[in-house]
């Protein structure tokens, strides 16, 4: 019998990479090229923008973490998940570096 593909699956999957290649494209150049500019503005603005820079990258860096274990995995409930999101986008949007 014939192997039949789960297509919603694919594009579920398809959709997350594509996302994950864009935070990549997003991560390289926050830590590539801002970096570099924010040192050509002295070291104040660097270490602030260092600083700023780390807390914003952990924090987008558990997104993808909470789609995989809510809706790629199903390892937590959708009410922990709501809360997962929702604590994560509190910290987005009160931490000044977000």
């Amino acid at each position: 019998m014939p192997q039949v593909l789960n297509t919603s699956l694919l594009i579920t999957e398809g959709f997350y990479a594509f996302g994950c290649a864009a935070l990549l494209a997003i991560f390289y150049e926050l830590a590539g090229s801002g970096r570099k500019h924010a040192r050509a503005l002295g070291s104040d603005v660097y270490r602030v923008y260092m600083g700023c820079g780390v807390v914003t990258l952990f924090v987008w860096l558990l997104y993808p973490v909470a789609w995989g274990v809510c809706e790629g995995g199903n390892v937590i409930a959708p009410d922990s998940e709501a809360v997962f999101y929702g604590i994560l986008d509190l910290l987005v949007t009160s931490c000044p570096s977000s």
